[in-house]
């Protein structure tokens, strides 16, 4: 007895049916409404019943076929035949030619088994039958008329065309990958679907890139266990092979004090202690954090690190590995504090490593003298506003770099609260003052600045001047439909804010109070050459409705800045303008 195999390389002819085949459905069935006769008219539903005998095995199934719109019948016909009995859906009840009329009609598929082949059809009973199509050996037909009565039995017969014949089933499992050969009487090659009756095949593992076989195992229902796998075909047979990555190692180093962290990424497990080794083609990432007194001075790797060069650092490993990290103590410690101002809420980090500061102030240790970069990241519903004591990147106003030229530097991050605004109307006041006229308590420690004043708070901008050497600016206003040139607030009205040098605007908002916005006409600060430190103010916003003032108020005891005087508001020319909006104090 033959178990059926279906043969890999035989195409359903159904499922290519196109010119000839198409052409003969059209002409069987043109021929079937012209021989029934008419006066057939009692409705009977036909059957189908199909036997499959012979030495060989197979199948034959019912097939759709869209142009001739022929179905597969009720159920379809799925037929198998292993040499000695039928199994499978091997009668029906045939459709409807398109669904509708009085017409049946379905066609059968056979499909011989490997070392199998079909021998032919023979209609038992059944009058309109096309068993084989002229032209198509493997395709049978059958159709009847609505009430003529009929029940079809067909017999197909499949008898071997060589040798029997048995399937060789392989399969994989585990991390890697990897493949198989065949040896068969001393020749290796690629393995085969199926083998002759008595042959002898020695199935051999071979290893995938950056896979190593682990052993033959009883998965994916494998016959064969340990290193080795042999059969003698007399019957269907199964091999399944393990694979499993190969665990690449992995060495991580250190120098000074700090903490190196590992993640294998693909694995997704997080950061933590890194291991011996990892599978080969896996992401790892390392990290190195300093302690406290340390700077991280390097970050070096060998194998698939080698393109490392500072922390965090990934990697796709492929052989071993390893990195090192230096760390370095501080010689002249400098400490730089990050604190937030306004309303609103965001992050700072640094670069190199060491500040991140989140809800809380922050602070950390480097070498004075050193450049750090700052980046601001605000929250939602909050804007960053800019920065004091630290110089603005160009073209990036959410990064600034300060120089470590003492052992405290401070730095104050701006977020403010989108859509918040100051006391309608009122424009703050701005005093100048040097390191020895400070206010009272000092805000400035000694370095001098510009006191920013309104009715409900005092703010000061420390260590530089809003203006270039001490002008203090000239403020107007203007509304959202008397805008400067450019439209600098886009309609929603503001205070421009004028120096020798320079103009900004602050849009629908205050200085003093928390705005939402500011626009500068020149993104980049000013910074006097001989005083680096010395930094020009970001302005925030203001809403629309302030009436402006020829200058500022200066208080009395502290020394007078120059005062610009009131330039003319740009009003449009026509004949009905509003009244000034500035006026003197």
């Amino acid at each position: 007895m033959v178990p059926y195999t279906k043969a890999p390389s035989v195409e359903s002819p159904p499922r290519r049916l196109k010119g000839r085949l198409r052409f003969a459905f059209l002409a069987i069935f043109a021929a079937a409404f012209l021989l029934v006769p008419a006066a057939q008219a009692f409705a009977e539903t036909p059957h189908l019943k199909l036997n499959i005998v012979g030495s060989g095995s197979g199948q034959i199934e019912s097939i759709k076929e869209e142009v001739a719109e022929i179905g597969r019948g009720t159920p379809p016909i799925e037929c198998s035949y292993d040499g000695a009995s039928e199994s499978g859906a091997c009668e029906n009840v045939p459709d409807l030619l398109g669904g509708e009329g009085t017409l049946y009609a379905e066609q059968l598929v056979a499909e011989p088994a490997v070392g199998s082949e079909l021998v032919g059809w023979t209609v038992e009973s059944g009058a309109a039958a096309e068993c084989p199509i002229p032209g198509f050996g493997t395709v049978c037909l059958v159709y009847a008329e609505d009430g003529e009565g009929i029940e079809w039995e067909i017999t197909a017969e499949f008898a071997l065309s060589g040798p029997p014949s048995f399937p060789l089933n392989l399969a994989t499992s585990g991390t890697g990958t990897g493949s198989f050969e065949c040896e068969v009487e001393g020749t290796k090659g690629a393995c085969q679907a199926a083998y002759d009756d008595g042959t002898e095949v020695s199935v051999v593992p071979v290893e995938g890139t950056g896979s190593e076989f682990v052993e033959f195992n009883a998965e994916n229902g494998g016959e064969c266990s340990g290193a080795n796998c042999e059969f003698t075909m007399d019957a269907a047979h199964s091999a399944n092979a393990e694979f499993n990555l190969i665990a690449e190692t992995f060495v991580a180093n250190r120098t000074g004090e700090g903490t190196i962290e590992c993640e294998d990424v693909t694995e997704g497990a997080g950061l933590g202690a890194c291991l011996a080794s990892y599978p080969y083609g896996h992401e790892v990432e390392v990290v190195a954090t300093e302690e406290a007194g340390w700077n991280l001075e390097g970050l070096t790797g060998t194998g698939s690190a080698a393109g490392c060069s500072g922390s965090p650092c990934s990697f796709e490993i492929t052989e071993s590995s390893s990195v090192q990290v230096t760390f370095a103590a501080i010689a002249h410690p400098s400490t730089l504090t990050v604190v937030k101002g306004g309303g609103g809420q965001g992050t700072v980090v640094s670069t190199p490593s060491g500040i991140s500061c989140g809800t809380e102030p922050c602070e950390a240790t480097f070498e004075e003298g050193d450049t750090i970069t700052l980046e601001a990241t605000e929250a939602t519903g909050s804007t960053f506003a800019g920065w004091l004591g630290c110089r603005s990147v160009s073209g990036e106003v959410d990064k600034c770099h300060v120089t470590l030229t003492s052992s405290e530097v401070e730095v104050t991050a701006v977020f403010l609260t989108e859509g918040q605004q100051g006391q309608s109307g009122e424009t703050p006041t701005l005093t100048e003052f040097d390191g020895a006229h400070e206010p009272a308590g000092e805000p400035c420690g000694g370095r001098g600045g510009v006191e920013v004043a309104t009715t409900t708070e005092t703010k000061y901008v420390c260590n530089g001047t809003i203006g270039q050497d001490g002008e203090t600016p000239t403020l107007t206003e203007f509304d959202g439909a008397h805008e400067p040139a450019g439209d600098p607030c886009e309609g929603r009205g503001g205070i421009e804010i004028a120096t020798t040098t320079e103009t900004k605007y602050v849009c629908n908002g205050t200085i003093g109070q928390d705005g939402n916005g500011v626009k500068s006409a020149f993104p980049d600060p000013k910074v006097p050459r001989d005083r680096p430190d010395r930094l020009a103010t970001p302005v925030h916003s203001a809403p629309r409705g302030y009436r402006a003032r020829r200058g500022p108020r200066v208080r009395r005891g502290h020394r007078a800045s120059r005062v610009r005087p009131a330039r003319t508001p740009r009003w449009p020319a026509r004949s009905s303008r509003p009244r000034t909006a500035r006026r003197s104090r």
